[in-house]
């Protein structure tokens, strides 16, 4: 059986599988005060922040096919590693990308710009949601260009940093850093001091573009449609 691993618990926010995170009604209750707060605290670019965000905005702004290792490890409030994951990410800005974990399990979350979909092999079971909405306010909506005007704030030491607002908010903190050509690292802070950190390597740019493929239906395999009617 596959494990219930804390990706789809604390760290929802990676492709947002969880609803709750970026719920419309928060999304735009919270729209103003973020914005308000965000440009309030936010301290003055420096010059490594500055490099940061012109980084994140070359790269939506190209709409280059990009292909990456990552390993994914989840840190204790003590810096003990409770989980190691690894995989690959292929991305296509604006709407497009494949995310695989490939060891120590297999599973894939994948978008074609309108749909989002989990599929879990151990399971056999693909669960599909609609894409913008499920996408706003993740990291992926960052790169992807799907919430552009999401307020981030440039750390001093060249990292782009993300705080939720309100009282539903599921993590404490979201940081990414971005390198020459596309991005080297993110950092999740939750509200129990743990972190989960995600680093990319082996970043190439395909000569074709990123195609994610729903992934093929068997006899045996149940789809679930969490789509609004």
């Amino acid at each position: 059986m596959t494990p219930v691993f804390p990706l789809r618990q604390a760290c929802a926010w990676l492709l947002s599988l969880s609803a709750a995170l970026v719920a419309p009604s928060l999304l735009a209750a919270n729209a103003a005060t973020t914005t308000t707060t965000a440009s309030a605290s936010a301290p003055p670019a420096t010059s490594a922040g500055g490099d940061a965000q012109a980084r994140l905005q070359a790269f939506r702004a190209a709409g280059e096919p990009a292909s990456m290792r990552f390993v994914q490890m989840l840190r204790s409030a003590q810096g003990d590693v409770l989980e190691r994951q690894e995989g690959r990410l292929e991305i296509l800005p604006p709407d497009r990308f494949l995310w695989r974990y490939e060891s120590p399990y297999e599973a894939e979350y994948g978008s074609n710009g309108t749909l989002v979909w989990h599929w879990d092999q151990e399971l056999a079971q693909i669960t599909v949601r609609d894409a913008r909405q499920t996408l706003a306010g993740t990291p992926l909506a960052l790169l992807l260009d799907v919430q552009a005007d999401l307020p981030v704030a440039a750390d001093p030491d060249g990292w782009l940093s993300w705080e939720p607002q309100g009282d539903q908010a599921q993590f404490a903190r979201l940081r990414l850093k971005m390198g020459p050509n596309g991005p080297e690292q993110i950092e999740l802070h939750d509200f129990l001091d743990q972190v989960t950190h995600i680093r990319f390597d082996q970043l190439r740019m395909p000569d074709r573009g990123v195609d994610p493929r729903f992934p093929q239906v068997g006899p045996n395999t149940a789809v679930v449609d969490e789509r609004s009617p």
